[in-house]
């Protein structure tokens, strides 16, 4: 398992069936948005998740992953928001195959 950073790209050990099982919890003022990307390069929006959330879920891993305080269509790696996320948390851990 893994705690994402706000702006840090992490690249998930992919496989056949690479699924990832993803923890949320935002506080009451910082939102969050996890970010997919095959290239590394350029980043396009899975999900925002929304204030006061608390959820686990599961999702196809992409080769990179990241979240950000960001709220836009797609993001350059370059550009992904640092801003801090407050009390707001991101797990993701990684399963193989089903």
């Amino acid at each position: 398992m893994v705690n994402l950073q706000a702006g840090s790209v992490f690249k998930p050990a992919m496989g056949d069936g690479s699924i990832g099982v993803i923890q949320v919890h935002t506080d009451s003022t910082n939102d969050v948005t996890l970010y997919g990307s095959l290239d590394g390069v350029t980043f396009t929006l899975i999900k925002n998740y929304a204030v006061d959330s608390d959820l686990i879920e599961e999702f196809t891993l992409c080769p990179f992953v990241a979240i950000s305080a960001d709220t836009a269509a797609t993001v350059a790696a370059a550009s992904l928001a640092t801003t801090s996320l407050g009390a707001s948390t991101v797990k993701l851990d990684e399963t193989r195959g089903r």
